[in-house]
């Protein structure tokens, strides 16, 4: 990992940049940035190079362009910056965790409304819910999809259940439910395209 780079340095550039001088930001940004990078993955150990790039970025740019708000008898230049980019990132990643929470939220709401109005949205009757049934599963071939289904008729709620069927439980709980929303949505229409082909044959 590369190392940053020692306060005496530090401190020179920083009166550079603060005088004015037009190649100390550049100079900074390029020296810090890959320490500050390789510091940050360490300390959070996540994979997210995007949020930890972002995170890097905003802390530097924020001190070159204001470069007065770093007090030098507080800490040194190093640890204003680190503690910078630790905060943004923690809070990009309470805001990635947030919008996935929103996308789990959003496919169960769209899971319930689905599964009350779509699997038997006009079969009136018994015997023509159990035909449609029927030609369901005649018509899905692939026995895991069958299962898939059968869980959905059921009500299930558990993403855990789905995941278990599709064998993707390694993944993280986000990554399992967005892959558990992409079979229900790919199934979603294999069975509306069964009614309206259905419907138009019953003319």
């Amino acid at each position: 990992m590369t190392t940053f780079p020692d306060q005496e340095w530090c401190v020179k550039n920083h009166r550079l940049l603060v005088g004015g001088d037009s190649t100390a930001s550049a100079t900074f940004f390029h020296l810090i940035f890959p320490a500050l990078v390789g510091w940050l993955q360490a300390k959070h150990r996540i994979n997210n190079r995007e949020l930890i790039s972002d995170a890097a970025t905003d802390a530097l740019v924020d001190y070159i362009k204001y470069p007065s708000k770093w007090n030098p008898d507080r800490c040194t230049l190093i640890s204003y910056v680190c503690m910078a980019a630790d905060r943004d990132l923690r809070n990009a990643l309470e805001k990635e965790r947030r919008r996935q929470k929103r996308e789990v939220l959003v496919a169960d709401v769209e899971d319930r409304h689905f599964e009350r109005n779509v699997f038997l949205e006009g079969e009136s009757t018994s015997e023509e819910i159990r035909d449609f049934l029927c030609i369901l599963d005649q018509s899905v071939t692939s026995q895991s999809d069958k299962e898939f289904i059968n869980l959905m008729l059921a009500g299930e709620r558990s993403t855990d259940r789905f995941s278990a069927l599709l064998g993707i439980q390694a993944l993280s709980k986000s990554e399992q439910a967005k892959a558990v929303k992409r079979n229900k949505d790919r199934l979603k229409k294999v069975i509306e395209r069964l009614k309206r082909r259905r419907n138009v044959h019953s003319r």
